[in-house]
């Protein structure tokens, strides 16, 4: 019986494709990858010679137009399918482990994630370990990740004391010397998701192990080695569960094996000791939380930010702040720390007055959200979370249980009363100084006083916040941490304004404060940024409309060839020659005209090097860089020889991250001024292109209309002014120009 199943879709260079495997029992075959399920079962059923075919459920259509047989697979076919999985997910570059070490590294995450060690030990946590490997023994250094949201795994670092030096590196915000200790390290990655269903489904593992190794300062692909080091030291680590002093494990792949030894000291297993004292268990807080992990009180805040100073108080070891620390605190505005007090405050009431009725995360966890959207979560909870008899946390304050409130608590207090969550876009930025939003729902504008958040947000970025007036300012209290695009804001817009029925330009208030009370706003907003991270990658077109594939051609040149080749490639039409004043000859390919831009009077096609060493031709395109070949071929014929030809996909290593955290570096003044020219004349002569998204008419002459033509070249701009912000600014289009060209109001 030969049992077939299916992964994917697998990210290839110009989209993606499926993984069709199957196991005899003689071993795997050699996979297939095709685009439909009957043509890569129709590929196996072939390479099977015959025996019978028994697919994976999800495969049965398929299977049965193909008279196959579908059931459930094996567990050693469910095995070697995460085995599959892993090494795709992986990638060329992902690993060098080979299938057995690969295989044995997923049994050994299999027995740490079933132990769960991270529930005794944190990162904080040193471990000595001994690794008896190759023929020789090495002393090392463990720290087990997952306490406190950390991505679970585990690091082995090749020179003890690195934990401690790793901790002191990071109070002192020194963050690349942390990338220069040498490790390796195994975490679980949440996506692919065909590698996830496939690990889960054989190992119970709910992510993909990925090993990475750090030597000289970078990150490179885990040998086989590291890979059995950390199968050994995972099943090491996992063996001090629950109470355990040593752990002792040995971990084989082919002719390599490791043998692994983890033991801890004295102060670690005390912690877990019964009968501690409050000192000895404040101190054992302190030891086993990290300090970017939720705090243990329960009020949703980063331990460090709410209760990691007071525990400290109590100890004889006070911790000085970092430099990063001290920066941030004497930036921050007096409101903040009465804030923070407020809401601890108001919070520690809830729960004692209230006990297990005050339980706000049942309910954000039904809108969507999860501790990594910390920084919204407490506010709600305080402030719009209500019991069953309809109070919330700030109520509590009217009866009087904290004593009589100050002039500013007061005020406070009114100011937290009125404030309600939104949606926002950043009309303007003053790095480290404020921010300008325009609420989207009910048209209000504010200056927000705001020193971190200023220094990332951007233009145009659509947020979902909560601005507080207080004594003539406003403050951000609660951002849910992602921003959105001017589009895809746009569209939770239209989406809440559809759920409570609203058709009049502004939202009332009291329909949006049901909507942010209920969670709809909320459950739409992570919809929406799921949505996003989901959505394909955009598809690139040069300007023939040929997808973008980087191709670079080499070719070897004869001894006495480079004269020759230099002078009949300058003799072809639309070649410019010139030498770089190292010796090399710089080569530009191009053509008259341009199939896209009317303006433009010529094409570069592709560019070359010609050095001692050979010839380099490089374009943006396969097809073009067929043509390019067969041109120089045929003019420099008899001089050079083609060698290899290499692809690199510019889409390949893209990811979405919520925000840049700084702006990119400025680029030489007089090559920013040439980019910005060329940007300007680009966007002047659009103005007056048919655009399809507007109907096939010109932004011009969509300006002079109303409704939905108007409302989408609205967008467009501010598309254009959000993708502008994140440039440096001597390299910015000024889209109030186009605005004023059009006669559309600047501040819109």
């Amino acid at each position: 019986m030969v049992y077939a199943f299916k992964l994917g879709p697998v990210g290839v260079g110009r989209g993606s494709i499926n993984v069709y495997g199957a196991v005899s029992e003689d071993g795997m075959l050699r996979p297939v990858f095709a685009k439909s399920d009957a043509k890569g079962l129709r590929e196996l059923s072939e390479a099977a010679r015959g025996e019978a075919l028994q697919c994976e459920p999800g495969l049965e259509a398929a299977a049965r137009r193909l008279g196959f047989a579908a059931g459930p697979l094996p567990k050693g076919v469910l095995v070697a399918r995460a085995g599959l999985a892993l090494a795709l997910a992986m990638g060329p570059g992902g690993g060098e482990g080979g299938a057995l070490a690969t295989m044995r590294l997923l049994e050994a995450f299999a027995v740490f994630w079933k132990a769960k060690p991270w529930e005794r030990f944190n990162g904080d946590d040193p471990l000595p370990i001994t690794l008896a490997l190759g023929g020789s023994v090495s002393g090392r250094e463990a720290s087990v990740m997952g306490m406190g949201g950390e991505q679970f795994g585990i690091a082995l670092y090749e020179q003890p004391g690195s934990v401690r030096r790793m901790g002191e590196l990071v109070d002192a915000g020194k963050f690349a010397e942390v990338h220069k200790i040498p490790a390796v390290a195994v975490t679980i990655d949440p996506e692919p998701e065909y590698a996830v269903r496939a690990v889960e489904e054989a190992f119970g593992i709910p992510g993909v192990p990925v090993p990475m190794a750090i030597r000289k300062g970078r990150a490179q692909p885990a040998s086989r080695e590291d890979m059995v080091a950390l199968a050994a030291a995972l099943e090491a680590v996992a063996q001090l569960m629950p109470r355990g002093n040593e752990g002792r494990a040995v971990a084989e792949a082919g002719p390599l094996r490791c043998e692994a030894r983890v033991t801890i000291g004295a102060q670690l297993a005390s912690v877990e000791e019964p009968g501690l004292g409050p000192a000895a268990g404040a101190a054992a807080s302190r030891l086993r939380t990290p300090r970017n992990a939720p705090c243990p009180c329960g009020s949703g805040k980063k331990y460090k930010k709410c209760h990691l100073a007071e525990d400290e108080a109590r100890s004889d070891r006070p911790r000085a702040l970092s430099q990063d620390e001290a920066r941030r605190l004497a930036e921050r505005d007096p409101f903040h720390a009465l804030d923070d007090r407020m809401v601890n405050r108001i919070l520690d009431l809830a729960r004692k007055r209230w006990g297990a009725r005050f339980d706000p995360g049942a309910a954000l966890a039904e809108f969507g959200l999860d501790e990594d959207s910390a920084q919204l979560l407490v506010p709600w909870c305080a402030f719009h979370y209500e019991v069953p008899d309809g109070r919330t946390a700030l109520d509590l304050l009217d009866l009087g249980d904290t004593g009589p409130l100050s002039a500013e608590e007061r005020d406070w207090r009114n100011a937290q009363r009125v404030a309600c969550f939104s949606i926002l876009e950043v009309t303007d930025v003053q790095p480290g100084k404020t921010v300008s939003v325009r609420d989207l729902l009910t048209g209000d504008k504010d200056l927000v006083h705001e020193v971190s958040g200023s220094r990332t947000l951007v233009a145009r970025d659509v947020m979902l916040g909560r601005v507080t007036e207080f004594r003539g300012k406003a403050f951000f209290c609660g951002m849910h941490p992602r921003t959105l695009p001017p589009r895809e804001g746009a569209e939770v817009v239209r989406e809440l304004r559809s759920e409570l029925g609203v058709r009049t330009k502004r939202v009332p208030l009291d329909d949006l404060r049901v909507a942010v009370d209920d969670g709809v706003l909320f459950t739409l907003w992570e919809q929406r940024v799921a949505a996003l991270d989901r959505r394909p990658l955009p598809r690139l077109a040069n300007t023939d409309r040929e997808p973008i594939l980087l191709t670079t051609d080499h070719f070897s040149v004869t001894p006495d060839g480079r004269g020759q080749i230099r002078d009949q490639l300058a003799a072809l039409p639309g070649v410019e020659v010139e030498e770089d004043g190292s010796g090399n000859w710089m080569v530009n390919f191009t053509k008259p005209g341009n199939a896209v831009h009317s303006s433009w009077e010529n094409t570069i096609l592709g560019s070359a090097v010609l050095s001692e060493s050979g010839l380099r031709v490089e374009t943006n395109s396969v097809e073009r860089a067929d043509r390019l070949r067969s041109l120089v071929e045929a003019a420099c014929k008899g001089h050079l020889a083609f060698r290899v030809r290499e692809h690199a996909d510019p889409m390949a290593s893209s990811r979405r991250p919520a925000r840049p955290a700084t702006l990119p570096e400025e680029k030489d003044p007089e090559l920013a001024a040439m980019a910005a020219e060329v940007k300007a004349a680009h966007y002047r002569a659009w103005l007056d292109e048919a655009i399809p998204a507007l109907g096939g008419i010109t932004p011009r002459q969509a300006s002079k209309r109303r409704g939905k033509v108007r409302r989408e070249l609205e967008l467009l701009l501010r598309e254009i002014e959000h993708g502008e912000a994140r440039l440096p600014a001597a390299e910015r289009v000024d889209v109030a120009d186009l605005r004023r060209e059009l006669g559309l109001p600047i501040d819109e």
